[in-house]
This record gives structure tokens, sequence and C-alpha cells, in this order.
């Protein structure tokens, strides 16, 4: 009789844990998972491996679980009330989130309405077995929704990759190539009355202009980094739902030169540039792994607090990633990016290609011109609301011009760039091509990066200045042309036949 019901004993603890791993998966796997499932980019633009995005996924399945199943045993005889207590917690956490995805009230009408689900619910489970049966049907679930996720998402493509051999060219230039891609530059930002580009408020740009040629009516093909760049490397147009990463985009601009040139590559929300010819240290494991999961609690508790509460948290707009970074340091990230590219310009024995892609001015916008930051809201942009700027048209022209502070920023460091491709004796002779790969609008009550028939001019018209090997004097273009020829371009201009 002990035996029997020590056996009744561990087959009512492991029902109730397959209870809680059903409501966990439930209330916390699976909205994680439909979320970054649906943005692969969030763990490609952060450059984690398969392993990371697999040990990541399995622990959100079975960690929560597994402790909340270790405080109720350790609760002793009081491990039922502390079961359904449990089952109350978890129920609520779905009612938020349904109540998120709807309504969408504040914390005074949504927190006691999920709390009161959650209670209602614990009750009913409590009492009336076929509850207790229903949820050891959804058993399965949590495996389930991790198999959803790994391998019938986006996030596939990360954790299978499909190797594919790039196509091989033959290379015989010598001439060095420059790239430098800005992020959400609007090409009409640059102007003057005269549809010229500033020079009392962009020297810089405009001295770049005066010794290459300036395509004044050059366009992105999309309104988003993840595909506008693939565009830009590949010289072909993106398709969505294609990953930023290599083995989607296996033929580009990198291994076009890679077996030749000497390449430093620094991407941004990219990873296009494979591992044999951009190897990288990057982060210990121990350090992805925090960040991945640091980044991932706040995106959900963006997708379960209520409004009030949810104004408190960073912002997730903004970036792909690092969101518990203080600002500081997200901008010395960014600044990072451009010293390095900046250092890679030498001569060497083998010709380069040096390529960065630059979040600036793309917000937060917290530089002036000369460099200074000055304190501002972060990711946050007051009158931003969600997608699309709000009414209120004072809030809009101050954003835009802290943008335009910003851009003046861009400028300094587009002569940065100037001065060290000539202190190097690298300026005359090298291909240099700056762009940008989408623009950003700003009119009250319209949205901010995604195309409409009112914006199309601001974001869709970017600025491409190309200056090609020993050009003495600038040209404007105003035939239409795409940022998807820039590839073919820089094909041209070194004898390259691309073969895809």
């Amino acid at each position: 009789r002990p035996r029997a019901r020590e056996r009744d004993s561990r087959g009512l603890t492991l029902v109730r844990a397959l209870h809680l791993a059903a409501l966990s998966s439930f209330a916390l796997a699976q909205p994680l998972f439909d979320l970054l499932g649906r943005n692969a980019e969030f763990f490609a633009a952060r450059d984690s491996t398969r392993w990371d995005i697999l040990l990541f996924a399995v622990s959100i399945v079975v960690l929560p679980p597994l402790l909340l199943t270790a405080a109720e045993l350790v609760s002793g005889r009081f491990a039922a009330g502390v079961h359904i207590a449990l089952v109350a917690a978890l129920v609520a956490l779905v009612a938020l989130q349904v109540l998120r995805r709807t309504v969408d009230p504040g914390s005074a009408i949504a927190l006691p309405a999920a709390v009161l689900v959650g209670a209602g619910a614990a009750a009913v489970y409590a009492r009336f077995a076929p509850a207790r049966s229903f949820l050891t049907v959804l058993a399965p679930a949590p495996v389930v929704f991790l198999a959803l996720f790994l391998f019938a998402s986006p996030v596939r493509d990360l954790v299978l990759p499909e190797e594919s051999e790039a196509l091989a060219a033959d290379v015989s230039a010598r001439t060095p190539v420059v790239v430098l891609v800005f992020d959400e530059l609007a090409g009409a930002s640059l102007l003057d009355d005269d549809l010229e580009i500033d020079a009392e408020r962009f020297p810089n740009f405009a001295a770049l202009a005066r010794g290459s040629t300036w395509f004044r009516n050059a366009a992105t093909v999309d309104a988003w980094t993840v595909n506008a760049v693939p565009a830009v490397l590949t010289g072909r147009y993106s398709e969505h739902g294609h990953l930023p990463i290599h083995s989607e985009h296996p033929n580009n601009l990198f291994t076009l030169l890679g077996d030749t040139y000497r390449l430093s590559v620094s991407e941004s929300l990219t990873d296009l540039c494979p591992r044999d010819l951009c190897p990288r240290a990057g982060e210990p494991f121990g350090d992805r792994m925090k960040s991945l999961v640091e980044d991932a609690g706040v995106i959900y508790l963006h997708r379960t607090l209520p409004p009030d509460l949810r104004d408190g948290l960073p912002a997730v707009t903004g970036t792909w990633g690092a969101f518990l970074e203080n600002e500081a340091e997200q901008n010395r990230r960014r600044l990072d990016v451009f010293r390095s590219f900046l250092s890679s310009l030498e001569p060497g024995a083998r010709p380069l290609l040096a390529y960065a892609h630059l979040t600036f001015p793309h917000f937060p916008w917290q530089f002036l011109p000369s460099g200074k930051r000055y304190d501002g809201n972060g990711g946050e942009i007051p009158g931003f609301e969600g997608t699309a700027w709000g009414d209120d048209e004072f809030l809009v022209a101050q954003a835009q011009q802290r943008y335009l502070l910003q851009l003046g920023f861009a400028d300094r460091l587009v002569g940065e760039l100037l001065a060290r491709l000539r202190a190097t004796g690298l300026y005359d002779r090298a291909l240099v091509i700056v762009l940008a790969d989408h623009g950003i609008s700003f009119r009250p009550g319209d949205r901010r990066r995604a195309f409409s028939e009112t914006n199309l001019e601001d974001i869709a018209f970017v600025p491409l200045f190309v200056k090609t090997p020993d050009q003495q004097s600038g040209r404007t273009i105003d035939a239409a042309v795409q940022n998807v020829d820039v590839l073919p371009t820089i094909a041209d201009v070194l004898g390259v036949d691309v073969p895809w």
C-alpha cells in the first residue's frame, strides 16, 4: 500500500507537471515563437548561430515548467495549493495577451480582468475533472509549438540553412572599392531650393558630389533594410520573406570579389558575407545567450503588458536587439563600425574592398553636426504612434529637426571618409560609392517608413554618389536608377562579368 501511494504521488506530480508545461507553452513560449518566428531577422541581425537558436527555443519550452514544478515540489504539503495558484497565474498571462491583442485596455482594467479570469479558470480546474483532462490532452502543445517554430517558420532557414555554392568570377582588377551605406537617409533632405546639395548645411556631401557622379533621382527598391541592402549587394531584387543572410543570398559583392580582394566588411542587420571570407570573433557564447534572453524578455513584456505599463519599457522598434543597453553604449557601437571602417582604408598587397553599413542618421537622434551628443528620448519618438506619425504637427516637425541635426553629423562622417582616402593615397584610384538603404518621411498622420501614396517620394529617393577611379570633376545625372544597380556598376568599372 505505501508503494501504491508512492506511485500515485509520482503519477500525480507528472500529470501536474504536464499541465504546467501545457499552460506555460501557451502563456510564454507560443507568444514569443509566434513573433520571433515571423521576424527571424531578430536572430540573423545579431549573428545567432543555429545552436544559439536551438538552445534558446528548447529553454523557453523546458525551463519555465521545470522551475514551476520545482517550486511546487519544495512547497511540501502546500503543493496542491501552489499548483492551483500557478495554474491561475499562467491563465492570467494568457488572458492579458488576449486583451493586449484585442481591446488593449489600461492596467486598471486589464490586470483585474486577467486576475479574475485566471482565478476562475483555476477554480474550474480544481473542481472539475474534465478541465484537468483537457489540459492533459494539451500536453503535446510545447513540442508542437517548438517544432513549428524551428521547422515551419522563417527561422528554419537559420537552423537548417541550405548551403549554396557561390558562382565564381574571373577578377583581375586591382581597383580599391569603398562602399558606405547610410541608414534611413532621404535624398531630398540634402537638397536646397535649387535641388542641389545644400553646401552650407552639408559641405562634405557637397564636396563628394563635386568629385563624383551624383545620381539625383536614385531610388531604393524597398523601404526596409533587410530587403534593400541585399539588393545593393546582389544586384537582384529581394523577395520578401528571404532572410538577409548568406545562405539566402550566396551570390553577392563579397563572394564576387572575395577570392581576389582583401575584405573589410562591417554589416548591420544583414549577414551576407560568408564566414570563410569574413571571419569574426563575435561575442562569447554566454554573452550572446544573455543578450538573447534579455531582449526576448523585453519583447515578451511589450506583447503582454497594458499600454500604460509598456510606456516604461525600452523601445523595441529601432533595432533588432540590445534593448537594455544604455544610449551611450548603443551610440558607441554605431560609431565603432565607422571607426573600424576608416582604419581599414589602407593600401596593401591585395586590392581592398571596404564595406560598411552605418545606422546613421537613423534614430535615436542624439547627435549635433559637431559630433556632440545631447540627451534625448532614446528609442522613443514623441509624436510617433506605432507605425505612423500622429496629428501633432509640432512633434513631427521637432522629430524632423532632430533628424536633420543628426544628418549633419552623418555629413561630418563623409568628411572623415574623404580625408582618410586622401591621406592614404586611395582617393584618386579608388571606386567610392556612398548611398543610403532607404529614406524617411515626416508627414503628420502618415507613415514614417512603409510606402504610401503620399510619402513615396520621401522614402523611395535616396542619395547615390559614385566616384570612379581618377575622376576629376563632378557630374549630375537625372536618369532614374535604383540601388539594385550598384553591384552591376561596380562590376562594370572593374571589368568583371557577373555570373548570376
